[in-house]
């Protein structure tokens, strides 16, 4: 798992237009930056930062309200992530687990703004936090969670006692074969 993490915010592309020149990527990038910490696992894309994949995401973004649900999986796919899977607010959490149980599983969650059960706020809107890694320890769930935003969630986080009725959207994919996770 590589350990970048790109801030929306930072001094290098807050100022970026994103998507529209009356719109600023601090404010609406985070759907561009969690398929960026998603996509930089693959070798290929390791050195990439928001500017590269920005003229890119414009075309899935909505002024001063960021990137479109269906915009992160078609960039996934068109990065060459694998098994590609969209799991709505309708879906069961168990069915995302069964999927992520599988293994070798990243992805992006869309965070509401439902302050987690132990009192996690993701956000006062709504927001895109990727997922490099996965894993179940004593019958709880926990992603290793990488954050563009100001509050800085980046590392493990369990959910069911941080993120339990805050997940609005998942999306899980898998690095192609030729790819190695780190």
């Amino acid at each position: 798992m590589r350990s970048k993490v790109y801030r929306q915010t930072s001094s290098k592309w807050r100022n970026i237009y994103y998507p529209t020149k009356n719109s600023r990527f601090g404010g609406n990038g985070c759907g561009c930056c969690s398929v960026l910490h998603v996509i930089i696992e693959r070798d290929k894309y390791k050195a990439y930062t928001p500017k590269s994949i920005v003229k890119y995401m414009r075309k899935f973004a909505v002024p001063g309200q960021g990137t479109l649900w269906s915009g992160i999986k078609t960039a996934l796919g068109h990065y060459g992530m694998k098994n590609v899977k969209w799991f709505t607010q309708d879906s069961k959490m168990a069915d995302v687990f069964a999927e992520l149980n599988k293994g070798g599983r990243l992805g992006v969650i869309l965070f509401g703004s439902t302050p987690g059960p132990d009192g996690t706020i993701w956000t006062r809107g709504g927001h895109y936090i990727a997922f490099t890694g996965y894993k179940r320890k004593g019958g709880k769930h926990y992603f290793y969670l990488k954050d563009s935003g100001d509050r800085r969630h980046t590392g493990w986080y369990c959910y069911e006692k941080s993120m339990r009725g805050d997940v609005k959207q998942i999306w899980t994919c898998t690095l192609p074969k030729t790819a190695k996770a780190r």
